[in-house]
């Protein structure tokens, strides 16, 4: 195994590509290694997805194929597939009409992150009750 099947390989596990029509939506492609969408081929990705058609009059006027739409910390939910993902749309290096959605499932980063951050929150608290308990103990003994 050379070194780009193993990056392939490795990569595999965690995203997912999806290709469809900018202006109809229209499912052209699936690499369905996250969630099996090849059942919904043809149909628009617009009503599959409703955040995705939440932004189809962006993606109709996006022209520049150098920069892409991101989407990042995206809590969401298809049938075998649930977690927090970056989503990212570029519009195909080959046809201007249609779009590539890349899934990055970032599930187990941003749970960290939210832990770390919940972790920090409860110091902070801590801390901030400390603090005040001991400026109503000099109030008392003031008054």
């Amino acid at each position: 195994m050379n070194l780009r099947e193993l990056k392939l390989r490795m990569v595999e596990r965690f995203t997912q590509v999806v290709v469809f029509h900018k202006i109809s939506g229209k499912l052209i492609d699936s690499c369905d290694s996250l969630a099996r969408l090849e059942a919904h081929i043809g149909a628009s990705v617009y009503d599959l997805f409703p955040l995705v058609g939440s932004m189809q009059e962006v993606f109709a006027r996006h022209k520049s194929a150098a920069k892409a739409v991101c989407i990042p910390c995206v809590e969401f939910s298809f049938p075998g597939c649930a977690g927090m993902f970056d989503f990212t749309f570029h519009i195909h290096p080959q046809q201007d009409e249609l779009l590539v959605w890349t899934w990055v499932d970032q599930t187990e980063i941003y749970e960290y992150l939210r832990k770390v951050q919940q972790e920090r929150n409860i110091l902070l608290v801590e801390k901030e009750d400390r603090e005040t308990g001991r400026d109503r103990d000099r109030w008392e003994m003031a008054g």
